[in-house]
């Protein structure tokens, strides 16, 4: 992974109480941002669980008006 270079503000206490458990600031702050963007994935797909309970249609269903939009017939496999 190629690194890129950013500028960040950040208060001092966060970076004296980095800079005594890492050496590495960069690896401190690439650590957390794995972590938060793992987090914010995770409760993305915990939003999503249910959600095609509320629908009315199948998947089967959607999938099939999806291929005969505009007249097309995706790979229809019923004619």
């Amino acid at each position: 992974m190629s690194a890129v270079k950013k500028t960040i503000s950040v208060s001092e206490e966060l970076v004296k109480e980095a800079n005594e458990i890492a050496s590495n600031f960069s690896a401190v702050v690439e650590a957390a941002l794995i972590e938060y963007l793992h987090h914010y994935r995770l409760q993305k797909a915990k939003e999503s669980f249910g959600k095609w309970q509320e629908r009315k249609d199948t998947s089967v269903d959607l999938v099939n008006k999806l291929r005969q939009e505009g007249g097309r017939k995706y790979a229809n496999r019923h004619d």
